[in-house]
């Protein structure tokens, strides 16, 4: 059975509590250890509560260590939530003016009590962006690419419960719920025809994205008309079998990738593909 516990950090040189925690005991890991660690610099991990931190520091600056005081242990989680809150209540908050801890949440779910004011966003958001931001101007290494690419691999996403499929069913079924209009408009500005989304309007129009659509209506664009390149299809000995409209004529009929076909007429890899040779109605 796990055990969990509520802890409280005391200031030795002004006799307060300073921090009350939750932990749970695991071999090698003490969570009251952690803060300590963290702020010397020998345990990096994610903590954005600066003011404990500090606290911290200036003890140990003036030649001593926080006190740690185990408040009440027990298989109950709940119980030890429940405690964590009453004394963060008891002994108040210096954020809100109520007492002498650093806590940033009233206790009992982690962060999820955590209220930030206007001027604490406007802080993180300056602090996160452009020159701010830890990776501006820089790329991350191959390993690590390789490595977040094989994290993404093994990842196993949550299946959709039953109930909520039926949900989406029921509420946005083909996307209808969500789709945007699109109008479709000559050079002149005389509208032509409208479509219920970007999609419905390339599938017609024999585009193989609908993203350039959405994207010329966004931003009230217009997008150049593209005649489709006929493609010829042979057999592997040469002998022509067909000539198609477009690639995505192709896509559709034989479920081929149209991207390979594209890179094919493009000269950028064999002619063969999907057990036969392609070309463009201009190249025999």
């Amino acid at each position: 059975m796990q055990v969990f516990y509520v802890y409280e950090l005391w200031d030795p040189i002004k006799t307060e509590p300073f921090y009350v925690g939750k932990g749970k005991e695991r071999p090698g890991c003490v969570r009251y250890e952690d803060h300590l660690k963290k702020a010397l610099g020998i345990k990096n991990f994610r903590d954005q509560n600066y003011h404990k931190l500090n606290r911290i520091k200036k003890i140990v600056r003036e030649g001593s260590q926080p006190e740690v005081k185990i408040i009440i242990k027990t298989e109950d989680e709940t119980t030890v939530f429940n405690k964590e809150i009453e004394l963060i209540k008891f002994y108040g908050r210096r954020d809100k003016n109520t007492g002498s801890l650093t806590n940033m949440t009233d206790g009992g779910e982690g962060a999820s009590g955590r209220v930030f004011s206007e001027e604490e966003k406007r802080k993180i958001g300056l602090r996160v962006k452009g020159k701010g931001n830890p990776m501006y101007g820089k790329k991350h290494a191959p390993k690590a690419l390789r490595m977040m690419s094989d994290a993404a691999k093994i990842r196993t996403p949550t299946p959709h419960t039953e109930e909520w499929k039926q949900h989406l069913r029921e509420d946005n079924a083909g996307g209808k719920a969500t789709a945007i209009p699109i109008y479709q408009i000559n050079f002149k500005g005389d509208i032509i025809k409208k479509w219920p989304s970007a999609r419905a309007a390339a599938y017609s129009l024999g585009f193989s994205t609908y993203r350039n659509i959405y994207s010329c209506a966004r931003n009230n664009q217009r997008l150049k008309p593209r005649a489709a390149k006929g493609i010829n299809q042979y057999s592997l000995s040469g002998v022509f079998i067909k000539s198609w409209e477009s690639q995505l004529q192709i896509k559709r009929e034989l479920n081929l990738n149209n991207s390979t076909i594209s890179n094919i007429i493009k000269e950028k890899r064999q002619p063969e593909y999907g057990g036969f040779r392609w070309a463009l109605e201009s190249i025999q």
